[in-house]
């Protein structure tokens, strides 16, 4: 049964931090590759703060950006949004390139990977951010908190890979069925865009990630029809 994470458990065992993903190295490999410690600072914050969380993970896949995209992709407030932007660039998650007019914003994927098998990865902060607009997320995220949350993303990769059922999922988290089955449909979201955009999706979904198949578009909600391309 997969242990219900509490916060403080959660993100002080996750290591190590991948960045700049070689498609020729093996997990091992990559898993070794270590960056730096703000990389751990910077996930543990965005996990504590699904706002922030869904700003960046839509910069991630979709930049570079711009404010004024960011808050009509989002449906976001003008005020809280510049803010917001102001403390992802502050805490380094983001970056803002001030030549531009207007200016250029970026974020840069990464993963890591805690002892027991979690991957953090962009997929897993979208299902964390997911608590802003889905009721259902929101409900076991208040209720069990985020580690909850990031240990069900795998559990609902492999349920849309067809290898689990929702009830299977609950058991796995430890939470009742119905909580569980709502979850499953509230995370969808999330893999189906982190199944196209995510380049650690792999990590979060493991064997099954080519598997992976949801019934709605990776755009529904949160991301464009068409993937993002290096020009923007």
């Amino acid at each position: 049964m997969t242990d219900n994470l509490k916060y403080v458990d959660f993100v002080f065992w996750i290591v190590p931090i991948i960045r700049d993903r070689d498609e020729e190295e093996s997990a091992p490999e990559r898993i070794s590759s270590v960056e730096e410690f703000d990389d751990f600072l910077i996930a543990a914050e965005l996990l504590q703060r699904p706002r922030l969380a869904r700003i960046y993970v839509y910069i991630c896949y979709t930049g570079p950006t711009t404010v004024d995209i960011i808050i009509e992709a989002l449906d976001l407030k003008r005020a809280t949004t510049y803010e917001d932007i102001e403390e992802l660039e502050r805490v380094g998650a983001i970056k803002r390139n001030d030549s531009t007019r207007p200016h250029q914003i970026t974020a840069e994927a990464f993963a890591y990977v805690d002892p027991g098998g979690i991957a953090i990865t962009p997929t897993v902060l979208h299902a964390i951010a997911l608590r802003e607009i889905d009721d259902e997320v929101a409900y076991v995220h208040n209720r069990y908190g985020p580690g909850t949350i990031a240990a069900a993303v795998r559990l609902v990769a492999e349920y849309y890979a067809g290898q689990r059922t929702k009830r299977m999922v609950a058991t796995e988290l430890g939470i009742k069925s119905v909580e569980g089955m709502s979850l499953v449909g509230g995370l969808e979201r999330a893999i189906a865009a982190g199944s196209r955009y995510d380049p650690y999706f792999d990590l979060v979904a493991g064997e099954v990630a080519p598997d992976v198949e949801t019934s709605i578009d990776a755009s529904l909600g949160d991301f464009p029809g068409e993937a993002p391309t290096d020009d923007g």
